[in-house]
């Protein structure tokens, strides 16, 4: 295990763009498949490998670059760490702009790369954004306040990457579940 970890610290250090951008797709591929195994239950053969794919292609392609730009400008507007005062300010500006952005983001670009057209976007904003930011302030101050603390710029990422497993389980179910319910009563 400690010989995988010093392999990522490597690439990491040698590219950390794509290497933070290979980790968030992973774990957004990851995300999607515990949403549709272990929530739906959807099992292998009704698994849908192109809302993985849409998913992946969203980890690797957006979350995980727009996530280093993040940190590294956030780090940027309210340099240090450890202050109550520049934690407390990460933590606003993240909250109050990233994330009703990057949700926003989020789910306009799954329901792009599934061909939906703008009305159903709208549809879908509108029934699933409220939810998605409030669980998001429910879990993300806390987490941040440990990323802003104790996780040094080039780690902050690959940490709240390794904490959005989780997450982004969540997001693929919310992103898909009027879908799953839809499918379900199809059949």
């Amino acid at each position: 295990m400690l010989s995988v970890w010093q392999s990522y610290l490597r690439c990491l250090n040698a590219r950390p763009l794509l290497t933070q951008a290979a980790t968030s797709g992973f774990l957004f591929f990851a995300g999607d498949v515990i949403a549709q195994q272990a929530i739906d239950r959807r099992g292998v053969k009704r698994h849908d490998f192109y809302r993985t794919g849409v998913m992946t292609f969203t980890g690797l392609c957006i979350a995980g670059p727009v996530l280093r730009f993040w940190y590294l400008s956030l780090e940027r507007l309210v340099p240090g760490k450890g202050s109550f005062t520049v934690v407390l300010k990460k933590i606003a500006l993240d909250q109050l702009l990233f994330a009703p952005v990057f949700l926003a983001g989020f789910f306009t670009t799954i329901d792009l790369l599934e061909r939906k057209g703008l009305e159903e976007i709208k549809k879908h904003l509108k029934a699933e954004y409220r939810n998605a930011l409030i669980t998001n302030y429910m879990l993300w101050p806390a987490v941040q306040i440990i990323t802003f603390n104790f996780m040094p710029l080039k780690h902050r990422v690959g940490f709240v990457q390794l904490v959005a497993l989780g997450w982004n389980t969540y997001l693929a179910w919310a992103a898909h579940k009027n879908q799953q319910t839809s499918n379900d009563s199809g059949q």
